[in-house]
């Protein structure tokens, strides 16, 4: 990446960090996570793959006395994912693929906030469809990333460097390539992906007339034709910018 690019993405990233809304705060961290949506203990049980080192979590004095991921591990968690975000818009423009859902012939109703899942709530940084995905396992980073992420507002070269270790899932070292399972659920279905991958999910509310009946279930399969195309778009196009393997996941 060239000099103005790096300059460019750190720009980005404290802008993204500037322009966000808190609901938690963790002790000891930059008050710069006060400008971050971060998730709650408790929200954070609904993460899968369960993929963290709790182990090493500890070590670096990230987990809550019962056993959970702390509000400073979340805090730093979600201070990573957001200049990851602003990283990846700069590189990819991902938040063009989002505009390509809202001005079509059809419309595609946003899922309503208090129907978010926790990935979608806290990984979609204005975009009404498009949010991250992966889990971000910064237990990985070493002493020194994580003090650079812990006061540092330009994160993009600690970012730049680190995200393919960070997003993979591994449960022990020296996992190789395997296929991760992201969901599993009756109504989800099975959504997977090679295991050090980039995720991305697309998510829209189908289309009810005002006593509740589905508007057109034609319109409906249409438009699920119209994601399955953008989401066949996005890992090829994100992926040969990235040299990673990307998926996408669509849920309606």
């Amino acid at each position: 990446m060239s000099i103005g690019g790096i300059l460019l993405v750190g720009m980005t990233v404290m802008s993204l960090l500037a322009s966000c809304r808190s609901n938690t705060f963790g002790k000891g961290d930059s008050l710069m996570d006060n400008d971050i949506l971060i998730p709650t203990v408790e929200e954070s049980s609904d993460f899968a793959p369960q993929s963290f080192d709790y182990a090493l979590a500890e070590q670096n004095g990230l987990i809550s006395g019962d056993g959970a991921l702390s509000e400073g591990y979340l805090s730093l968690q979600a201070r990573y994912k957001a200049a990851f975000y602003a990283y990846l818009d700069n590189a990819a423009d991902i938040s063009q693929y989002d505009g390509a859902l809202s001005g079509g012939a059809y419309a595609f109703p946003a899922v309503p906030p208090d129907e978010q899942g926790v990935y979608q709530k806290y990984g979609s940084y204005g975009n009404k469809y498009i949010f991250l995905r992966n889990n971000f396992h910064i237990e990985r980073l070493d002493t020194a990333d994580l003090e650079t992420l812990r006061g540092s507002e330009d994160l993009s070269g600690l970012v730049g460097r680190t995200y393919k270790d960070v997003i993979s899932v591994r449960y022990e070292d020296g996992d190789g390539d395997f296929t991760a399972i992201y969901d599993h659920g009756a109504m989800s279905g099975i959504t997977q992906a090679p295991n050090n991958a980039l995720v991305i999910g697309i998510a829209y509310s189908w289309e009810f007339d005002y006593s509740g009946k589905l508007v057109s279930l034609d319109g409906e399969k249409a438009k699920e034709k119209i994601a399955h195309e953008l989401k066949q778009k996005m890992e090829s196009e994100i992926s040969a910018l990235l040299g990673i393997p990307v998926t996408v996941f669509v849920y309606s």
